[in-house]
């Protein structure tokens, strides 16, 4: 204003020019910001790209399977299937059976294989052999224990060779939990099979399939070992076990075959 006035420059003319210099400052001033905020922006997206932008990892993309899937509901077992959804305890099952329901298990699994079956066992002497499987007219003979508790020694292996020979027998099996060092070398040297538990399960979940091999196994019927017939629980009525209970021959008293509970 002082100016306008020294100079002569009207009053109004001068806030005019006051005026405009203050618009283009803030105009200039508007710019400048924007130009720093811009060059902001481009500093951050700069950092945030990868160093190799045409190279970029790719993520598979992830596909529905076409194989159909399996019912989670409980059901039988389907036999058929390559896997069953189930598979039973084999190992349990075998430990629960008794000595004659475990040669009628063996003799199953013979059977599943093709085998003509003919068993020898039972409470009778059976000189060293309980089962005869044959097929193609070859015989084999199957010695069968049920030892839950030891091995089995070589005095086994000895009376089945026996019988081989004297019966002219040219294969043999002796099926069982578990062998001595000395059964083992005993059998090596005349070709006598021996298949212990960890066998065993595994030729019985091959023959899982068979009908009779899982009756056999998982619903075993409880048999007299001298008669073939059905056996049912009794209590001893007199003498030193009076009290205890036993398996007893339901055709009793024409059949005495009796076995511990």
């Amino acid at each position: 204003m002082v100016v306008a006035l020294q100079t002569g420059i009207p009053v109004q003319d001068a806030l005019g020019t006051m005026v405009g210099v203050a618009i283009w400052g803030l105009a200039l001033a508007g710019l400048a910001v924007g130009a720093i905020w811009l060059f902001v922006i481009l500093v951050r997206h700069e950092s945030k790209m990868p160093d190799d932008p045409v190279v970029q990892s790719v993520s598979p993309v992830k596909t529905t399977s076409l194989s159909p899937k399996r019912s989670s509901s409980p059901g039988p077992i389907d036999w058929d299937e390559p896997l069953a959804p189930v598979l039973p305890d084999v190992g349990s099952a075998l430990s629960e059976l008794d000595w004659h329901q475990f040669e009628r298990l063996t003799g199953a699994l013979f059977r599943a294989g093709g085998c003509r079956v003919e068993q020898l066992g039972g409470g009778k002497a059976d000189g060293g052999v309980d089962l005869i499987a044959e097929v193609d007219g070859n015989r084999c003979a199957v010695q069968c224990k049920q030892w839950k508790n030891w091995k089995c020694g070589v005095q086994t292996v000895r009376e089945l060779l026996g019988t081989m020979v004297h019966e002219q027998i040219p294969f043999g099996y002796v099926v069982a939990m578990a062998f001595t060092g000395e059964a083992y070398a005993l059998a090596g040297k005349h070709g006598i099979a021996l298949v212990d538990r960890e066998r065993l399960v595994e030729w019985i979940k091959d023959s899982l399939k068979d009908e009779e091999v899982r009756q056999a196994l998982f619903d075993p019927p409880k048999q007299c070992p001298r008669c073939g017939g059905e056996m049912v629980i009794r209590t001893a009525k007199k003498g030193r076990n009076a009290g205890d209970k036993f398996w007893g021959c339901r055709r009793y008293p024409d059949c005495r075959g009796m076995m511990k509970l």
